[in-house]
């Protein structure tokens, strides 16, 4: 009787253990919105530092217009995504005020263009490769247009830069 008593707590003890840490905490799961347990990164590799590189690493990168040829209404609908790039080679992404994921970026030059490649351990569906124009280089405004070995070959956008992550409200959709 007492071996059942003890192997009864021990199970006990076992199955209120073994809880996920957002039950065992209280909070609330804050995993990436389009989390796909397949996707994967390159390892992250420190950028060089340079003009280029400064510019993306500053603040936010965000996505006034994006134009996907022939469609309008997916255009309008990824108004509002952000890349926040980071020096050792990481980056996060998101929608307006939701954080989407993380992975991990490279910059590269083809015919004296920079070459922008995101990565994303998150969700694959989401890697892209961009040829970027920062025009006179004062770091607000950029375009980045997804060359024809991205997943959206075609895609334009209009890019700006802000000190944090955008909102509904300061582009006037709320």
């Amino acid at each position: 009787m007492k071996h059942l008593l003890l192997f009864s707590t021990f199970i006990c003890l076992v199955f209120s253990a073994c809880k996920p840490d957002s039950q065992k905490q209280g909070k609330a799961n804050t995993s990436p919105k389009n989390f796909n347990p397949d996707a994967f990164a390159e390892p992250a590799v420190p950028a060089e530092s340079n003009r280029e590189t400064a510019l993306l690493t500053k603040d936010f990168w965000v996505f006034e217009y994006y134009v996907i040829p022939d469609n309008p209404e997916q255009s309008f609908k990824n108004r509002g995504l952000w890349y926040k790039f980071s020096m050792d080679g990481t980056y996060q992404y998101g929608h307006w005020e939701s954080y989407l994921g993380k992975g991990t970026w490279k910059l590269t030059y083809y015919e004296n263009k920079p070459i922008l490649t995101v990565d994303s351990e998150t969700n694959n569906q989401d890697d892209m490769i961009w040829e970027l124009n920062f025009g006179n280089y004062q770091g607000y405004e950029a375009s980045f247009v997804a060359s024809r070995y991205s997943q959206q070959p075609g895609v334009m956008c209009k890019m700006l830069n802000l000190m944090t992550r955008p909102t509904k409200k300061q582009f006037g959709y709320e």
